[in-house]
């Protein structure tokens, strides 16, 4: 058995794909940025994720399936560690705000097409 997905033709890849996040879920990335901003609770690889997200930095599908569990992961720890309530209020900001049009999915422009 094969390693990876099939590719059927009409199948995009994840990495084709760009998110760009509303100018609210940017507030509350940043906000979420601020607070961990010197923790030791948190990631420093995971900061610098949630700083590029909360500007213009490109991001994608994959980006996305692949940093956000990892984010979730640091602020819990974050949260457990410290009891901050500026990463909780963020946090929860966060949440409540990508499912109310925070984002948006749109093709790539691939080289060549």
């Amino acid at each position: 058995m094969a390693g990876r997905f099939s590719h059927a033709e009409n199948e995009i890849s994840a990495r084709d794909l760009r998110v760009s996040f509303s100018p609210a879920v940017q507030d509350a990335l940043r906000s979420i940025a601020v607070a961990a901003r010197r923790s030791q609770h948190f990631d420093q690889e995971i900061y610098e994720i949630v700083k590029a997200w909360s500007g213009e930095a490109p991001i994608t599908v994959h980006d996305v399936m692949i940093a956000l569990p990892a984010i979730a992961g640091e602020v819990a720890r974050h949260l457990s560690a410290t009891h901050d309530k500026a990463m909780k209020d963020a946090w929860d900001e966060l949440c409540s705000r990508i499912p109310e049009n925070g984002f948006t999915v749109s093709q790539s422009r691939r080289k060549g097409r």
